[in-house]
């Protein structure tokens, strides 16, 4: 915040978010948004996320530490996300835990017909969970998250795989 000149990120931009960021301000230290990945860790609102958007951000999109993201936001924040044209979004936050994985899957097959043709979840090696979505003009949005849950249950097996009995539809 506090250099004497503007940047301009070409590549990625990566922000730590705390108490004393604004986005508008950091945003003022930027000549123009021309990064292609962007990178945000910390404590923060899933509303100081979008600021840092732009239809160039077309590599990916990667939250990590701890965003807030209540369930009523969902929507709105996914349709944020496809309106970018956001393909490769990942979460690799601590509160993503399994009940937030049912709403983001809820809330995003609730938008089938509007935002989205098809959803589906599955569950892959290594605690990620990876819900696929296919846009109404056939691209293509993931959305990548490590399932909190496991590093708090050591005794799971890194090869379960989901299944209809795991209530995610």
């Amino acid at each position: 915040m506090s250099r004497p000149v503007n940047l301009t990120p070409s590549d990625y931009l990566e922000v730590y978010m705390g108490p004393d960021i604004c986005p508008t301000a950091l945003l003022s230290k930027i000549n123009e948004k021309t990064y292609r990945s962007l990178h945000i860790s910390g404590q923060y609102h899933w509303t100081q996320v979008i600021p840092f958007l732009h239809t160039g951000t077309n590599v990916s999109v990667c939250l990590y530490d701890n965003m807030d993201l209540p369930e009523e936001d969902m929507e709105e924040f996914f349709r944020t996300l496809w309106n970018y044209k956001i393909n490769d979004f990942s979460l690799f936050n601590t509160n993503c835990d399994k009940t937030w994985l049912d709403a983001a899957y809820k809330t995003s097959s609730t938008m089938i017909g509007t935002v989205f043709k098809s959803v589906e979840v599955i569950k892959s090696l290594y605690s990620y969970f990876r819900v696929t979505a296919v846009t109404n003009n056939d691209t293509v949005m993931t959305l990548l998250m490590v399932d909190s849950d496991i590093e708090n249950n050591e005794e799971e097996s890194d090869d379960d795989e989901l299944t209809d009995d795991d209530d995610i539809i």
